[in-house]
């Protein structure tokens, strides 16, 4: 486990927002990561805010958000243009689709009342979003996941969420920071969530839809378990290019073109029309932020659902985290489709 603390003189420079190149060599000689694997210039670092999508220049904006810890990425998210609240955007979805709002469906940030016995939660002691820039999507679906059960399991007294950014300072290696900021290399949701909310194996049930085959059995166990457990993290979704269009928020039937990739999410909804299930999916993209899948798609997917299913109920003290953020932030800059694992 890596040390807890960015050194003080290269945390001092972080905080003066002073990004030369010997700041960014000294947190990565810190992390133990060799200089000759992290091709930054003082160039790059000086074209941090200009608006394209290379490698290099996600590269340096990844090291710039660590360096910062992500506190002005969050309070501009929170603070200077919150834009609309998650529920707002349910809102949007539902009448959109008005089959979730007939009896008999389920969704997470309505219906919670019967996975808890507190009076005191509410709703946006729940309603969470991806609201920090660093970070891949296997990371907050972990995340989004470990707020939802623990405000679930205390009464709604923890408002917190992980802050990933100070996480992957503080708690990544030297192999997996090389990994996240200089390869762009994913990992796995499941993995990361246990790591984050101290679970044991057998504190997660993963029920599989097929790996691209149509299995209705595994439909119903989701199907039960997501309104026993409230909320379940998919995992290893594949995703075709139709899924990344914006106006898409409806998939049904099987895949039909190549997979670019997986990606992590969470189910947070449920309903049933006819014989066939369709899940409401919580995305951590600013356009599309709630979709709906058929059984048929969630299983041609090669998607896997995990539900937690221990009674955790406070995040570990010794973990960064960040209160209140629930509100919609607006997409970082050339990580719109990043996914969980890149297809090879």
């Amino acid at each position: 486990m890596a040390e807890k603390n960015i050194p003080a003189e290269v945390a001092k420079q972080a905080e003066k927002h002073v990004l030369w190149p010997a700041v960014v060599d000294n947190f990565f000689l810190w992390k133990g990561v060799e200089a000759g694997d992290v091709p930054f210039t003082f160039k790059m670092l000086q074209n941090l805010d200009r608006r394209n999508e290379n490698k290099d220049n996600k590269r340096c904006h990844r090291i710039k958000r660590l360096l910062q810890g992500d506190v002005i990425h969050i309070q501009s998210a929170i603070e200077t243009n919150p834009g609309p609240h998650l529920l707002a955007v349910l809102d949007a979805f539902t009448t959109k689709h008005p089959k979730w709002l007939e009896e008999g469906s389920y969704i997470l940030y309505r219906d919670y009342s019967t996975l808890t016995k507190s009076e005191e939660i509410g709703k946006d002691d729940l309603a969470i979003s991806r609201v920090q820039h660093s970070g891949l999507c296997y990371m907050h679906a972990g995340a989004v996941m470990q707020h939802v059960v623990v405000a679930l399991n205390s009464g709604g007294t923890h408002h917190e969420m992980l802050n990933v950014a100070k996480y992957i300072v503080q708690f990544y290696d030297n192999r997996a920071v090389r990994n996240h900021i200089v390869d762009n290399v994913g990992s796995n949701s499941i993995g990361f969530m246990r790591d984050i909310m101290g679970l044991e194996r057998e504190d997660v049930v993963t029920t599989g839809l097929g790996m691209g085959k149509i299995v209705p059995v595994a439909a119903e166990v989701v199907a039960t378990d997501i309104r026993k457990y409230g909320i379940g993290l998919v995992s290893t979704f594949a995703v075709e290019p139709a899924f990344q269009q914006a106006d898409g928020t409806s998939y049904d039937g099987a895949l039909t073109e190549e997979s670019l990739g997986q990606h992590a999410m969470a189910v947070v909804g449920h309903r049933k029309e006819g014989n066939k299930h369709y899940f409401l999916l919580q995305n951590w993209w600013i356009e599309k932020q709630f979709v709906e899948v058929s059984q048929d798609y969630l299983a041609s997917s090669g998607a896997s659902v995990s539900f937690v299913t221990k009674a955790v109920s406070e995040i570990p003290t010794d973990y960064p985290t960040v209160s209140g953020a629930y509100s919609l932030e607006t997409e970082d800059l050339g990580d719109h489709f990043e996914l969980e694992m890149r297809s090879l």
